[in-house]
């Protein structure tokens, strides 16, 4: 019956979420509604799985959805807190609801993952796996995304600690899964 569910709502093409992941619009309705519809039902099926809340939150982040985005990347961080991603995309969201302390601490703990450790999980959570393959195939360097965010992620702690207004409509400031 799950197996049903799930297929029943799975995106057409991983393409189109691989380019959503890497490079997403506002704009881009067909697949925030495909993400948010299909990640809606996993995590319901599939309580637990924390990167699924964590591509849930992506998908709302994108839609304005800043409470519904927290909700579900505090949800993934709090749960598996040796992930780099879930950590930062809670940072930036609290950055952009103006909860600075939070968006520090939050920061903080997501500079404390280690890089091989996120790399690691990357490869085994099903939803990355899933994706990955897309990714690759449009020759997104993985290994230099995570290295770009955590060194942004140094800059968005400062940020956080200054308490310094952010340019919400600035890509510097989104969530990011890749």
């Amino acid at each position: 019956m799950k197996v049903k569910a799930i297929n029943h709502v799975v995106p057409q093409s991983m393409v189109t979420q691989a380019n959503f992941m890497t490079k997403p619009r506002f704009n881009d309705t067909t697949s925030l509604e495909q993400a948010t519809k299909y990640y809606k039902t996993i995590v319901k099926m599939v309580p637990n799985s924390w990167s699924d809340w964590a591509f849930l939150g992506y998908a709302f982040f994108f839609q304005g959805d800043l409470e519904r985005a927290k909700f579900c990347f505090h949800r993934a961080a709090f749960n598996e807190k040796d992930f780099f991603w879930f950590s930062y995309n809670l940072g930036v969201v609290y950055l952009h609801q103006g909860q600075y302390e939070l968006a520090e601490k939050t920061f903080t703990r997501a500079l404390s993952v280690s890089f091989p450790k996120t790399l690691s999980l990357m490869h085994a959570y099903k939803s990355y796996n899933m994706l990955l393959p897309e990714v690759l195939n449009k020759g997104y360097d993985v290994e230099q995304g995570l290295l770009s965010a955590v060194q942004n992620a140094r800059a968005l702690l400062v940020t956080s600690h200054f308490k310094t207004p952010i340019d919400k409509n600035d890509p510097k400031y989104f969530p990011r899964m890749f």
